[in-house]
């Protein structure tokens, strides 16, 4: 086995990349004292760590870890299990060359911290049992990442106790103990405000599956606080016994799709999607004569005027448009108005003055005017933010923060925006704009996801110099498949989804918001207004490019945040500092 094994922990909000042996949270951060595990959760959450197993000089083979149960002594000196969900994944690297940085584009502009983060950056969580033997070569770091989901029932609150074993072939090197305290508090399944997440082409990576894939991505969304889009549903012609279909499995809430009878377990049970749109990217559903129009739209109206649900569907008329499209779009809108059909219109835009009044959801990728937004708001439209831009909101690429998905769950909640949304999780065909357009993308082994050349000036909407090259690392792969037909040799044999440490970021941050939200329904109002205030100073046009993002890059920073939210629901002392 190989010799000077050194083992540590680190919070979730962390990406230690394989090669960083002097890593300052090595001797001390927020779950870590540098001897063992310390964590704090309430029931209904999923928390999480990263054992990092660090390599001496010589090739560590066949690599396992073990996370023992949970359980606490009563006053008998009884055992008392905490039957919590346990899942280890191995941490996946993708190097990045020094020459092949995410260069200034879309991603973000000058101000945006330093991100000439080359080499091996972790993103990819594999489950461990997929992973046939893990080895790790003399000098570099291996990171385990550890979730544990807490039950919201059959859980009593108290100090539970736990071991994690690591052993290199064959022989254990190390078990480091694990501290776990379970307050008295039940995590909302209920989300303040939603995300979703488009998809597509699963059907080209999971050949010869008889299930539904789609339905195994859906729980694990749906486990992590945000909702899939881009499904038949969301691009076909109106078609009632399908729609009903759709909405008793994933809509409304009780015995649907989300429950233990599917094989689903996580919070969110029995809670229904919250988002439906319509035409999903502009895809046109309705028709071409304006006769066929205002028919199917009426059919989508009355359906969704029929239900008994709480979430939003609206028209997502067309995609991040520009000046030459605002015709259509006052055209559509009017011809719709004028016969009566209200379902919200949803474009993929900053706020316009020249289509004021025909927009009714506007989603800004970089040009969010809070103060336009406060003003349009009282008329009763609504405001949301795509993706990121930093230094006005995080990156989304790999060399952003561990934080960063987490961070905008944050802003979200401080703005109020109406929800976020992901322009794509499953981004492994290339983009139709670029060169390598539609060409199936090694997700596994190489990390730029995104290319397009500028052909002239101001051709996109993000553009802003003819012949320039945009590219970014990773961009659009919160998810990555468990099969791989294309590139056999990355190929998991998993039927499934793999998740990431920027899927679960934006957990980590959907639940904070969740407790803000519980909190302020306490009576802490003021105290919530005070930490976001604190932890986010500026977002948005706030902040202009040339500044640096105001909001911490640390994992730390944000554990002592969500810490002091528990402190206030639980009326317990929760730091030690």
């Amino acid at each position: 086995m190989g010799k000077g094994i050194k083992i540590w922990a680190v919070n979730d909000g962390e990406k230690i990349y394989k090669t960083d042996l002097t890593n300052p949270n090595k001797d001390k951060n927020s779950v870590w004292d540098g001897h063992k595990v310390g964590l704090v959760s309430g029931m209904n959450e999923t928390i999480a760590f990263q054992l990092i197993v660090e390599n001496g000089n010589e090739l560590a083979n066949n690599v396992k870890v073990e996370v023992k149960p949970f359980v606490k002594s009563d006053s008998q000196g009884r055992k008392q299990y905490l039957e919590e969900k346990t899942e280890v994944f191995v941490e996946h690297y993708l190097y990045i060359p020094y020459n092949r940085i995410t260069p200034v584009a879309w991603f973000f502009a000058e101000g945006a911290r330093p991100v000439n983060k080359h080499g091996w950056v972790p993103d990819a969580l594999i489950p461990v049992d997929l992973v046939k033997d893990i080895s790790i070569l003399p000098g570099e770091n291996q990171g385990f990442w550890i979730d544990i989901y807490v039950p919201r029932s059959g859980v009593s609150a108290g100090d539970y106790t736990s071991e994690v074993v690591v052993s290199v072939a064959g022989e254990i090197c190390g078990i480091i103990p694990v501290e776990l305290k379970v307050l008295d508090i039940v995590l909302t399944d209920e989300n303040p405000s939603p995300n979703m997440v488009f998809v597509s082409n699963l059907d080209e990576y999971y050949p010869g599956f008889n299930g539904d894939v789609l339905d195994e991505f859906r729980k694990m969304a749906h486990s992590h606080r945000f909702e899939l889009v881009g499904a038949p549903e969301h691009t076909m012609k109106f078609d009632r016994e399908k729609l009903d279909r759709f909405y008793e499995r994933y809509l409304r809430d009780g015995d649907n799709f989300y429950t233990s009878r599917n094989g689903y377990q996580g919070s969110g049970e029995g809670v229904g999607d919250r988002l439906f749109p319509i035409g999903m990217y502009g895809m046109n559903v309705f028709g071409e004569s304006d006769e066929e129009y205002v028919s199917e739209a009426r059919k989508w109206s009355r359906w969704f005027e029929s239900l008994d649900w709480k979430g939003t569907a609206f028209i997502y008329l067309i995609d991040e448009p520009r000046e030459k499209h605002y015709d259509f779009i006052k055209d559509r809108v009017s011809l719709l108005r004028r016969n009566n059909i209200n379902l919200p219109i949803f474009i993929t835009t900053s706020y316009k003055e020249a289509l004021d009044g025909y927009v009714d959801i506007w989603s800004a990728g970089q040009g969010t005017d809070l103060v336009k937004k406060a003003e349009k708001e009282k008329e009763g439209q609504k405001f949301t933010f795509y993706n990121g831009y930093a230094p006005r909101t995080p990156m989304v690429v790999l060399e952003g923060d561990a934080v960063d998905f987490r961070v905008n769950q944050w802003i979200k909640m401080k703005y109020d925006m109406a929800f976020y949304f992901y322009w794509h999780g499953t981004h492994w065909r290339h983009n139709r704009q670029g060169p390598r357009g539609h060409s199936y993308q090694n997700v596994y082994g190489y990390p730029i996801t995104f290319v397009l050349v500028q052909k002239q000036q101001d051709e996109y909407v993000f553009g802003d110099a003819a012949g320039k090259v945009y590219y970014g690392n990773g961009d659009g792969t919160f998810f990555y498949p468990g099969r791989d037909p294309h590139y056999p040799e990355h190929d998991l044999g998993y039927n499934g989804p793999i998740s990431s440490i920027r899927m679960k970021n934006m957990r980590r941050g959907a639940q904070d918001i969740a407790y803000i939200d519980m909190a302020r329904k306490a009576g802490f109002e003021k105290e919530m207004e005070d930490l976001m205030n604190e932890a986010v100073p500026r977002a948005f046009n706030e902040v202009e490019k040339h500044e640096k993002p105001t909001w911490s890059p640390e994992g730390n920073v944000w554990d002592g945040y969500r810490l002091r939210i528990l402190e206030l629901l639980s009326g317990m002392r929760l730091r030690k500092n």
